[in-house]
């Protein structure tokens, strides 16, 4: 390789080299301890004096022997014929000025060069290669590596090699940031480590893979290694914890989404100065070091989402500066020590996910010391025994979810106390008893979802059979005015809807089906012009369907199935311009079906069947089929319109099937979810759950905090401390994760 490896300038677009989670206060390069070593940003131009050689066959001989001295592998690689080291070694000895460079800028040099070339600067593909692959004369004098795009240099005390203790001050690198630049390549070359200097290693968003080298264990100055996003595979070099030797160790220690494997070395605990510990979405297997205890200055713990096993070590406890602790996403079993919560660790804790994993035993106690966390996940576990009363003292919690677990007994009425929480999941577990009254001072509630579902569904589970809260709905609930989302679904509930409810002028879910609620409908659910959902069905409710409903404009859902509901249809149902589905079955419904629901022309199912309805379908909701040519987009129309099976009871709705009702069940002489059979649902139709046979909705049940991806780097309680506190925001938040489905 000669002159013509070099390519012309791209214009600059340098992207940001600032790692995505390392704080914008802190210096990208720490200092080092001495005030001589102390780096300078920008740039210098000055050419260091050297001699320059008569013979350059000797030039080229002793660059040779000095890049073999100063290599990893102690040269083998460089006297390959067939390896890039060789070939960079070549293009070096064709640099006219090279008898003008220091030994450490020959070295730098050297290692900047078989990186790009690893890296596959020579394809072409780096967004942005200005400088690189250029002698230094042609991009600013000796000094030009220190222009290369990414590249930054410091000017520094170097000594030389001659071994006589003269030291000059010259231009180093201490920073290499090419984040997000397109590199590639099959390996980083240990040849990094001659950059000795380097103090900021910056790779990350980028397409690397290979292993880590464990050579990078050589940087001793380093103290920023950001290698995230990239198909980096192999283990964890603990060869890194030669780094923590140095006064100014490393700090940031950043390596997420990549493949690596193996277990985490116990090394890393040398690692002594580390403020961030990042290893999630990886696959790294096996225990949680008790050696991370010995990480003191640690603030950012992720080690989530990858395949780690066994206990979690009780030596994490001493840990008292930890901002963010996640582990969800693993296979952890055991309890959690209580000494993990400590009066020290509340002072800075904001964040605490162990959620996904298979944790046993009882919620600790210590929760309660958590006074300033913001976020606390011990969902998705095989969690087991009461909710302990102290959970009274987390008062800054923002979102606390212990949901899919097996817990067990009443929840306190401590939990009153956490009027700053926005999220509060406790549903899928076993809790038992009345609903505290006291929840009704947590104001700022957003999603409160109380719902008796067994993990998995159905009951078939270790975790038993669902929570069973009896007693009534607290009229208090009235007072959680930023509620969004209310879910109690699947409950042992009895008493009446209160008419409380109809103050939650937010509200856009309400799911209250599957209980033993009874009395009529509140007319006040009318003024519930957010809702979106409204499911009642499977309850003893009875009198008239309120034509307040008619009022809800946004309402995509209504589910009043299988109650006692009677008289007729309200026309007023014929102003839900929004409605998708409309389930009125199993009731005590009479009269015509009225002629203003064919105004609905975004229903996709109607359900009037198991009632006392008479006369003819209305052509106008006929017209709403695709069959009738009206390219309409009602699928499922359900309706009386069968006779009995022995033939003695005609029809109780006429209507031509199944050029209009796809489905026609059989009538009787009660109505009101009398003995009928429903003849098979059409796929698009939520399935049926056994042993009724008539059909039942498998609602998707939107979480708010699920609507955050494990992959997305900022949490929700993050998300709240920027400043999320109006109404309005809250409502399009909630919005733009409505479509995600989780159950």
């Amino acid at each position: 390789p000669s002159l013509s490896r070099n390519r012309s300038r791209n214009p600059s677009r340098i992207p940001s080299r600032i790692p995505s989670r390392i704080p914008t206060s802190e210096p990208s390069v720490a200092p080092t301890a001495e005030p001589s070593r102390i780096p300078q940003i920008d740039p210098v131009t000055d050419a260091p004096s050297s001699s320059s050689p008569t013979d350059a066959k000797n030039e080229c001989d002793a660059l040779l022997d000095l890049l073999s001295s100063r290599s990893p592998d102690g040269g083998t690689a460089l006297r390959n014929p067939d390896s890039i080291q060789y070939s960079s070694w070549e293009w070096m000895c064709d640099d006219p000025d090279l008898g003008r460079y220091t030994d450490a800028t020959r070295a730098e040099l050297y290692a900047l060069d078989v990186f790009y070339t690893s890296a596959g600067g020579l394809d072409g593909l780096w967004v942005d290669d200005d400088g690189w692959g250029k002698y230094p004369a042609e991009d600013g004098g000796v000094d030009g590596k220190c222009l290369y795009a990414g590249v930054t240099c410091g000017r520094l005390l170097v000594e030389d090699d001659d071994g006589d203790g003269d030291a000059a001050l010259e231009d180093v690198v201490i920073g290499l940031n090419l984040t997000r630049n397109g590199l590639g390549g099959a390996q980083l070359p240990g040849e990094l480590a001659m950059l000795k200097n380097l103090a900021t290693l910056a790779l990350d968003g980028n397409s690397i893979e290979g292993s880590i080298p464990s050579e990078i264990g050589l940087l001793t100055e380093l103290s920023n290694l950001v290698l995230n996003d990239n198909f980096l595979t192999g283990s964890i070099p603990p060869e890194l914890s030669n780094i923590g030797s140095s006064s100014s160790s490393l700090r940031y220690l950043v390596l997420y989404e990549n493949s690596l494997g193996g277990t985490v070395p116990p090394e890393i605990g040398d690692l002594t100065s580390l403020i961030e510990l990042s290893l999630d979405g990886n696959a790294l297997t096996g225990r949680l070091p008790d050696e991370l205890g010995r990480l003191t200055d640690l603030s950012f713990l992720f080690a989530n989402g990858n395949e780690l096993t066994g206990t979690v070590p009780a030596a994490l406890g001493r840990l008292t500066k930890l901002e963010v602790w996640r582990m969800d996403g693993n296979g952890l079993t055991g309890s959690l020590p209580d000494e993990l919560f400590t009066e020290d660790i509340d002072a800075t804790l904001v964040e605490f996910r162990a959620d996904g994993n298979a944790l046993t035993g009882n919620i600790p106690a210590t929760v309660g010391l958590l006074a300033s966390v913001l976020e606390f996940r011990l969902d998705d576990n095989v969690l087991t025994g009461p909710m302990p009363t102290e959970i009274g003292g987390m008062i800054d919690v923002l979102e606390f979810r212990v949901d899919e677990n097996g817990l067990t007994g009443t929840i306190p009425s401590e939990v009153g106390n956490m009027m700053s929480c926005k999220v509060l999941q406790l549903d899928e577990n076993v809790l038992t008893g009345t609903l505290p009254t006291e929840m009704g001072q947590m104001g700022n509630l957003i999603e409160l979802r109380l719902d008796g579902d067994a993990r998995g569904g159905g009951g078939d589970n270790t975790n038993g059979n669902g929570n069973e809260f009896t007693g009534t709905i607290p009229t208090e609930f009235g007072l959680l005015t930023d509620l969004i989302s209310l879910n109690i679904r699947r409950s042992q509930l009895t008493g009446t809807i209160p008419t409380q409810l109809g103050e939650l002028a937010l509200l856009e879910i309400l799911y209250l089906y599957e209980n033993q609620l009874s009395g009529v409908l509140p007319t006040e659910l009318g003024r519930l012009t957010s809702l979106t959902e409204l499911r009642v069905g499977t309850n003893q409710l009875t009198g008239p369907i309120p034509t307040e409903l008619g009022q809800l404009n946004a309402l995509d859902k209504l589910y009043l199935r299988d109650n006692q509901l009677s008289g007729p249809i309200p026309t007023d149902l014929g102003d839900l311009d929004s409605v998708s589905g409309l389930y009125l079955y199993n009731n005590a419904l009479n009269g015509p079906i009225p002629t203003q629901l064919g105004l609905l022309d975004a229903m996709e199912e109607l359900y009037v069947d198991g009632n006392d309805l008479t006369g003819s379908m209305p052509p106008e909701i006929c017209s709403l089929r695709d069959t009738q040519g009206g390219g309409g987009l009602l699928v499922a129309l359900i309706s009386d319109c069968a006779p009995s099976s022995d033939g003695t009871i005609l029809p109780e709705v006429s209507c031509d099937s199944p050029a209009c009702c796809n489905e026609c069940t059989e009538s009787d002489s009660g109505g009101g979810g009398g003995d009928i059979t429903l003849a098979p649902q059409p796929p698009t139709t939520p399935p049926i759950l056994a042993p009724t046979p008539a059909p039942v909705e498998r609602p998707e049940v939107f979480s708010f905090s699920q609507g955050f991806s494990l992959g997305q780097r900022f949490s929700l309680s993050q998300g709240f401390r920027r400043g999320l506190k109006a109404k309005g925001e809250r409502r399009a938040l909630w919005k733009k994760r409505r479509k995600k489905k989780v159950r």
